[in-house]
């Protein structure tokens, strides 16, 4: 695998995972309940264990949006540019887009889990 089809490889990962993360935006909204996806629920926690599940998913929704947009719509263009010849700026740009958005949701789904799963610390007197 040379870096031109890991590259490609990278761009369909990118773009499938986000567009993911759009439909489990798109479910949450519809079913009012959240989806058990993988990227927001860490493998150790359970949908049941969650101390609010509406208050999370008011948290989550629109910075779910917000990075399956990004990422989908990054993901295509740089997919697109794997089959046409991208500036070289244009790609870094979005690189390093890509991957400020993808630190960015992972400092959220951190805080999720404080904000939502982790239990109150107990005070021992």
């Amino acid at each position: 695998m040379n870096f031109d089809s890991l590259g490609t490889l990278f761009d369909v990962i990118m773009f499938v995972g986000c567009a993911y993360c759009g439909y489990s935006w798109f479910w949450m909204r519809k079913h009012g309940e959240i989806h058990k996806n993988p990227i927001l629920i860490p493998n150790k926690l359970s949908i049941s264990d969650c101390k609010d599940p509406k208050g999370y998913m008011r948290y989550i929704s629109p910075r779910l949006l917000v990075f399956s947009v990004i990422g989908t719509c990054l993901g295509a263009v740089n997919l697109y540019g794997s089959y046409r010849s991208l500036p070289p700026d244009l790609f870094l740009l979005i690189i390093l887009v890509l991957l400020v958005n993808i630190i960015w949701f992972a400092f959220i789904i951190y805080r999720s889990v404080k904000l939502f799963w982790e239990p109150e610390p107990q005070i021992h007197l």
